[in-house]
């Protein structure tokens, strides 16, 4: 979908549209990349499938680093064709814009109709991989002994986690139905951002208290990426909304509670931890 409105909006592309470029400064680029940074989270869902792969140590790094090119270059070239397409005052206040811009060009309906079906085609998936890559962490987290049994649980026939899939879809459901939109999806991003740079803190934990560990992909540029990765995702972070920062409070607090209550009594690596 993405491609078709490539293809036909840059037969509208006017180079003068976009200057001034970036009227709003760094600041604006910031606050948008802060706001859509959860369309990046199928990329730490890739993670969540190393069980389920095939050569883990050589196609998930592969795998994350092409979608992460792929995905990037999509994004930009669609930014770029649809702010050279159209006057940036044009923007403001309108809905389905990829949508709208496709049918002032073509003047027809069609291309918006089906670049819209994608779009939603889209959601679905995006959807699922997220519903598949939080099922997959439960479940890990579940079999150390940090949450109830019953994420570890699999169906004998399929292997697959049929109780935590159906009450993680549950609970998305609920907060999908009463949270709105806007909030959610700079919530999710405020999750993408913290597990980023957590993860970025934990590639140089690890490489200093394990250093001999044997390890399928090194991260280049150690420890200067991860530092720029922390730093990068910190900074992002700034830019949501104040709400976004009173409910993931919420939610760390909750999260606390359970660790300390359930999760740290009953982790098999806590255990071994604290026996060393």
């Amino acid at each position: 979908m993405l491609v078709l409105f490539i293809a036909i909006a840059v037969t509208a592309f006017d180079g003068s549209r976009l200057l001034p470029f970036a009227p709003q400064g760094v600041t604006g680029i910031s606050a948008a990349a802060g706001a859509i940074f959860f369309t990046y989270v199928g990329l730490d869902a890739v993670s969540t499938a190393g069980e389920e792969v095939e050569n883990p140590r050589r196609n998930l790094p592969l795998a994350i680093l092409l979608a992460l090119i792929i995905v990037t270059t999509f994004y930009v070239l669609v930014a770029l064709v649809a702010l050279g397409a159209q006057p940036t005052e044009a923007f403001e206040g309108q809905e389905a814009g990829l949508a709208t811009i496709l049918q002032n060009i073509t003047g027809s309906t069609w291309p918006a109709i089906v670049l819209s079906a994608g779009a939603v085609v889209s959601v679905f998936s995006v959807t699922l991989i997220v519903l598949y890559g939080q099922t997959r962490i439960l479940f890990a987290m579940a079999r150390d002994g940090m949450l109830p049994p019953i994420f570890a649980k699999v169906n004998p026939h399929t292997l697959s986690p049929n109780a935590n899939t159906l009450i993680v879809a549950c609970c998305v459901a609920a907060v999908a139905a009463f949270m709105p939109a806007d909030v959610l999806w700079h919530l999710t991003s405020m999750g993408t951002l913290v597990a980023f740079a957590v993860v970025s803190a934990g590639v140089i934990v690890l490489r200093y208290r394990q250093p001999d560990a044997p390890r399928g992909f090194r991260v280049p540029l150690f420890p200067l990426l991860p530092i720029l990765s922390i730093l990068s995702c910190l900074y992002l972070i700034s830019s949501l909304s104040f709400i976004v920062f009173k409910l993931t409070a919420v939610w760390a607090f909750l999260a606390a509670v359970l660790y300390f209550t359930y999760s740290a009594r009953h982790s098999a690596l806590e255990r071994k931890d604290g026996a060393q």
